[in-house]
């Protein structure tokens, strides 16, 4: 049946035409690319903005005066009169002359031809307004009046993407790609230069605030701005989000305004590429992932019993061991694979956080280059045993690791991991008694403590900020020495008393409804702790499963944990410190990300549609 279809979002109103639904889904089928987002509606968007509004649907096309008499030569699309022969003429010079969306709207049967008018979609939206008090003198029509209200900015082959200065000519190129990938229309990426009617102006602005963007988009084109670089990703993502293609294949972006910023600062995910085999082909769909739905950091276990995945030129042999966990073995990165990532990952807002975990967790380490990092216990991959924390030699070595993550990762941040350690096989070590005596350290406890003070204080002599893990010995650390990312309850309270930011990255997910609601403050126990300006954020956990795509993943907890970091990174974080009865629901954050997540599966990459190489394992 043929049944008037209409939708209102905060004003702006849109007239969809009479159309047999058959048809309309067969141009559909026909016109769009695969996985394209159909324009349907207002634009979903995730993380739902704090900030957004339509134009007025009637602000640029007010009704004439009631006692006007109209005749052929008044039928315009809002820019002037035109000599059309009679609506029907009008419909087509509009949509010819102009790129006007003329919808097939009729209201009086004895209009005839309206299927001339079809679906022809492109910049302005004509229809035909129905009032009784204003005839029309057409002997075609004679009871309406055709008026305009442009809602949305054609992305035509003349559009380009513009960077306010050269250094942002790589976000213009992601975007570039990336509309192309997900709507099959390449706009061209300029190095810089004065922006033109119609195009997409990328800016930087110091008087946004860090993460914080604006996106305007009006009939002078689209002007994204962010306070940093991640700020101007958010805002192109939000762009990519809600970029539609309508049925004439034609590629749009709706008029809106758009201003926005996360509550949080730090929302990451964490990829186990030591438990799991994550090619960087993996990593790179990994960080499109948290660019399309802004997630600043992406952290690397590149260390742990099982594999060590880090090249260090120091150390050659480390990684030369690696053992599989429950999937293929992981491999050692090469240099340029990695440096590759980080500049992938830059051109998207994206930073990877390397870790270098221990003194527990080192197994590969120690089992490939025994000296200097073999300390006591167990070197298999089942756990166990710890590095050589009792010799000032293991201490340079690790700093000299330090010194390598650094001249590949420009993060200004760095994880020393220091969690699940048995302090009490410290004892055991050659040389224990000699060297705490020495170092005026009372215990293994304290020689734990030692060990943290001694890594984080390397971290920041690099100039960039350490990280551990609850377990850590912050006994040594003073205000701000670290950031601690808790994973269980019962350990926030510590390094808050101790005046340490902290990161809620619990371990235990239980689902992306919970994910998205959980406070900011609940740590895992469902007993929120007391609101603090110390907890800085959020992070989600991929342990040993590899990434959804990859060949590591060999269960389904893979694509449940990705979809809960949306839930977690892109919903509660970024909205955590809001009021739960301000925030967007969870019916409707899952329905957008229901939806977008067919964009995205465009944006996925040729080199990694199959399975990666298989890497073989040492004996």
């Amino acid at each position: 049946p043929e049944l008037p279809l209409k939708f209102v979002a905060n004003d702006h109103l849109v007239m969809r035409a009479i159309a047999p639904r058959i048809l309309a889904a067969a141009l559909l089928a026909l016109a769009a690319p695969a996985c394209a987002q159909i324009c349907q509606g207002p634009p979903r968007i995730v993380p739902a903005p704090k900030l957004i509004s339509f134009p007025n649907a009637s602000a640029a096309c007010s009704p004439p005066a009631a006692s006007t008499q109209y005749n052929n030569t008044h039928y315009a699309d809002g820019n002037g009169p035109r000599t059309a022969a009679n609506a029907s003429d009008c419909c087509l010079q509009c949509m010819r002359q102009d790129n006007c969306f003329a919808w097939s709207f009729q209201i009086d049967p004895s209009f005839p031809n309206v299927t001339e008018c079809k679906w022809a979609h492109l910049t302005y939206c004509c229809w035909f307004h129905s009032d009784a008090t204003n005839p029309v003198s057409d002997p075609d029509y004679t009871s309406g009046l055709v008026v305009n209200k442009q809602t949305e900015l054609a992305l035509l082959a003349t559009t380009r993407i513009v960077p306010a200065t050269p250094s942002l000519f790589a976000h213009a190129q992601v975007l570039s790609d990336e509309i192309y990938l997900s709507t099959g229309m390449r706009i061209q990426a300029v190095q810089s230069g004065p922006p033109a009617l119609g195009d997409i102006q990328l800016q930087v602005s110091g008087s946004l605030k860090p993460q914080e963007y604006t996106l305007n988009i009006s009939t002078v084109g689209a002007i994204a701005i962010g306070g940093d670089i991640a700020g101007l990703a958010f805002a192109t993502a939000t762009i990519l989000q809600s970029t539609c293609v309508k049925y004439t294949n034609q590629v749009s972006l709706p008029f809106m305004f758009v201003h926005d910023y996360p509550d949080t600062l730090f929302r990451g995910m964490l990829l186990d590429t030591a438990r799991a085999l994550v090619t960087s082909d993996d990593i790179r769909e990994a960080v499109e992932f948290n660019r399309f739905y802004k997630i600043p950091y992406l952290h690397l276990h590149l260390g742990d019993d099982h594999a060590w995945t880090f090249p260090s030129s120091a150390f050659p042999g480390l990684g030369s061991k690696n053992v599989g966990f429950m999937a293929p073995c992981p491999y050692v990165y090469s240099v340029e694979e990695l440096k590759d990532l980080v500049q992938f990952a830059e051109a998207r807002g994206v930073t990877l956080i390397p870790e270098l975990e221990g003194p527990a967790h080192s197994g590969a380490m120690r089992r490939s280059v025994p000296v200097p990092f073999q300390g006591y216990g167990n070197d298999q991959p089942s756990g166990g045993g710890v590095l050589n924390v009792a010799n000032t030699t293991t201490y340079d070595a690790l700093t000299t690791l330090l010194q390598e993550y650094v001249a590949i990762f420009p993060s200004p941040y760095i994880h020393v991991g220091c969690d699940e350690c048995d302090v009490d096989q410290f004892t055991q070590i050659p040389g224990y008694a000699e060297f705490i005596a020495a170092h005026d350290v009372k215990d293994q406890a304290d020689l734990f403590a030692f060990y943290v003070k001694t890594m984080t204080d390397a971290v920041r002599a690099l100039g960039r900020t350490p990280i551990v893990w609850q377990g850590a010995a912050l006994d040594r650390l003073k205000p701000d020495d670290a950031i601690v990312m808790v994973w269980q309850d019962g350990g926030a309270e510590d390094a808050i008393r101790r005046g340490l930011p902290v990161v809620n990255t619990p371990n235990d997910l239980f689902g992306s409804a919970a994910e998205y609601n959980r406070s900011l403050y609940d740590f895992g126990d469902g007993q929120p702790i007391a609101p603090t300006n110390l907890v800085i954020g959020g992070q989600a956990n991929m342990w040993e499963t590899g990434w959804p795509r990859g060949q590591t993943c060999y269960s389904d907890s893979c694509e449940q944990l990705a979809q809960q970091e949306i839930a977690r990174a892109s919903g509660q974080l970024w909205w955590g410190l809001t009021p739960s009865a301000e925030r967007p629901s969870y019916a409707q954050f899952a329905a957008n990300v229901q939806h977008l997540e067919g964009v995205r599966t465009r944006l996925r990459f040729p080199a990694c549609q199959g399975p990666g190489p298989q890497h073989t394992c040492s004996p």
